[in-house]
C-alpha cells in the first residue's frame, strides 16, 4: 500500500492537491525518488506526479 499525504499550498488552485510520499514503517516522509511516478520539488519534498502516474497505469 503507498501512503500519501494531500498538500495544499498557495502555489495549488483550490480543487488540487499535492501528494507526498509517506514510509510504509514510519510516519516520515520519503527522500529519494525510488519510483518512476516520483518528483522532488524544489523545497526536497517528494511527490507523485500525476501524469507519469497515468502513463504508469494505462
Amino acid at each position: 500500500m503507498l501512503n500519501i499525504l494531500m498538500l495544499h499550498d498557495d502555489t495549488t488552485p483550490p480543487q488540487q492537491y499535492l501528494l507526498q510520499v509517506i514510509q510504509n514503517y514510519t510516519p516520515e516522509p520519503v527522500t529519494s525518488l525510488t519510483h518512476a511516478t516520483f518528483v522532488r520539488k524544489v523545497s526536497g519534498q517528494v511527490l507523485i506526479n500525476a501524469e507519469r502516474w497515468k502513463q504508469n497505469r494505462a
